[in-house]
């Protein structure tokens, strides 16, 4: 008896098996990119020019790193830092969000540079103060 079907088997179904983990993570993804915390950070960061004048444009916003220890998502608070690069500088959006009724409510919003130690605070609700 060849073991050549059994090969062809295996390769098909490893292959089938990491194309089914790739498709998922992409569709989680999507969806943390499309939940309000996301959007609304991403529209903190491009509302505020100065930001966007020292990090560069285009600004690129990666997908979530879903094993960085910084994201934690529960029904009611989303503290997430999102990866976003732009033609200047790189680095993170560090979001804090509350939900209340039914909408996202962005209470910090930072900008942290990739290498260096700068922050620069995009919003900040506790203050009233946007940079």
């Amino acid at each position: 008896m060849s073991s050549q079907p059994l090969v062809k088997v295996a390769i098909f179904g490893a292959f089938a098996s990491v194309s089914g983990c790739v498709v998922l993570y992409y569709l989680m993804q999507r969806k943390l990119a499309s939940s309000g915390y996301y959007t609304e950070t991403v529209k903190a960061l491009r509302d505020n020019e100065r930001a966007v004048t020292l990090i560069g444009e285009p600004l690129r916003f990666q997908f979530l790193r879903l094993n960085d220890k910084r994201n934690h998502i529960t029904t009611t608070q989303a503290e997430v830092a999102i990866p976003v690069s732009g033609s200047k500088h790189a680095g993170h959006i560090h979001s804090f969000a509350d939900h209340h009724d039914g909408k996202w409510r962005l209470q910090k919003v930072i900008f942290e540079f990739k290498g260096r130690p700068d922050k620069m605070v995009i919003l900040d609700t506790s203050s009233n103060n946007k940079s």
